[in-house]
């Protein structure tokens, strides 16, 4: 049987966005971190030659809202770039 995590619990979220250039996964990085999110890694992904930028947030509480919320601030990160890719989030249990 599965249970449910109990979502006002603090925990670690990060979130996964892939860019075709450095350059571009820089830029996002800095908009990232403007927008409140600490940088976990921003290096070149493991396959093929794109870069990736893991943003992270400690003690964070994952709400539905703050889950859209996330999701759309970084689907529209990603939008300004062609090429570039939001891959979705965990967090922990």
């Amino acid at each position: 049987m599965s249970q449910r995590s109990d979502l006002t619990s603090p925990r670690h979220w990060v979130h996964y966005l892939y860019f075709p250039e450095e350059a571009d996964a820089r830029r996002a990085g800095a908009a990232i971190t403007a927008a409140g999110w600490e940088i976990q890694a921003l290096e070149p992904a493991v396959e093929g030659t794109s870069w990736v930028v893991v943003p992270e947030q400690h003690d964070a509480v994952v709400s539905e809202s703050a889950v859209v919320a996330a999701r759309q601030f970084f689907e529209d990160v990603a939008a300004r770039v062609p090429g570039a890719e939001y891959d979705g989030w965990e967090a922990s249990a």
